[in-house]
């Protein structure tokens, strides 16, 4: 009996190592930046002034209105995540966050989509050329948008769908802009451009995967009765198929391992 025992134990315990083989679907960061190393080296300088203060890339003023600066940033599809503070009332001045920008011969020309902040509203915008070639693609009103820290999310599928949250507190969250484009699916950089403004850029996180969503809404239709059953924000994270085939494989051979002892 304690030999039989002692197989299963045996048997539990390699099982359950080969099983922690198959951990839950997770991201992959493609790059991130929190500026905690109190510098930029990753970064390029278009123009303009840049520093990193307690942990926070800024603009500052010497005798450059305009500023710009880039990261290497290839991503098309997935999550960009940044943190904004927008230091300017003023409707004369703006920035924006090219978070897939393709470079060009002039060093503050791009092509590419970004997000643009101005005194009351953020914009998802194309940007053909110029600094002042941007094409708004939708846009919402924000109260409080000015001198205060705004937490943006994008991300963008392989169908050219954009949702656009701000301050987003769960991985399941109405966007506040969906557009769907797709006259550019290519990037070079991630590039941030200011005119006038003083800007603060923390916690910069660019993922290959879509790490928040709308909640969803599915339809079931019988005979006589559609049902619409919409989710309320509590749906877990999906789990990667091949953790539940593992699983049940798992399963299965403790099942089966069980009865041949008993037999034996």
């Amino acid at each position: 009996m304690k030999t039989e025992i002692l197989k299963i134990s045996g048997l539990l315990i390699g099982l359950i190592f080969v099983f922690s083989l198959f951990p839950l679907a997770s991201a992959a960061v493609v790059w991130s930046d929190n500026f905690d190393d109190g510098n930029y080296d990753d970064w390029n300088v278009t123009v303009g002034d840049w520093r990193v203060t307690d942990g926070i890339l800024e603009t500052y003023y010497v005798d450059s209105y305009e500023t710009g600066i880039w990261h290497d940033s290839s991503q098309i599809e997935g999550t960009w995540s940044f943190d904004v503070y927008h230091g300017s009332s003023s409707s004369a001045h703006e920035s924006v966050c090219m978070f897939m920008a393709n470079g060009t011969d002039t060093p503050t020309d791009y092509y590419g989509y970004g997000i643009r902040f101005s005194v009351n509203s953020i914009f998802l915008v194309k940007q053909t050329g110029s600094f002042l070639s941007l094409s708004s693609l939708a846009f919402v009103m924000i109260e409080g948008l000015v001198t205060t820290w705004t937490h943006i999310d994008v991300t963008r599928n392989s169908a050219g769908e954009f949702n656009v949250y701000f301050n987003a507190t769960s991985t399941i969250a109405e966007p506040d802009i969906t557009v769907v484009h797709t006259e550019y699916s290519y990037s070079e950089r991630f590039v941030v451009a200011t005119a006038g403004i003083l800007l603060k850029l923390d916690n910069v996180i660019v993922d290959d995967t879509i790490l928040i969503t709308p909640p969803t809404t599915t339809t079931t239709t019988t005979t006589n009765t559609t049902t619409t059953t919409t989710n309320g924000g509590t749906t877990p994270l999906p789990i990667d198929t091949t953790l539940l085939i593992a699983g049940a494989g798992v399963v299965g051979v403790i099942i089966i391992a069980v009865v041949v002892l008993k037999r034996r």
